[in-house]
């Protein structure tokens, strides 16, 4: 988990954004058994390794939410 964050962290120093890194490394790892998306190249936010789990974290612009908890 955390070489892949490694790896989305680097795309994301060079311009990519969460959406279009995690759609690249995706297709990259892909095994044929379905066929490609597209993705969501403009998925904004952030991830992080936490033990044996990926956690991503996006401004709440981002998804839509106008309700506070």
């Amino acid at each position: 988990m955390a070489e892949l964050a490694a790896r989305v962290h680097a795309d994301q120093a060079v311009g990519m954004s969460l959406g279009a890194a995690l759609t690249e490394r995706t297709q990259q790892q892909s095994v044929g058994i379905y066929p490609l998306q597209a993705g969501s190249a403009d998925l904004r936010g952030t991830i992080q390794a936490v033990d044996d789990s990926l956690v991503i974290i996006t401004p709440m612009d981002a998804i839509g939410l106008d309700v506070g908890f």
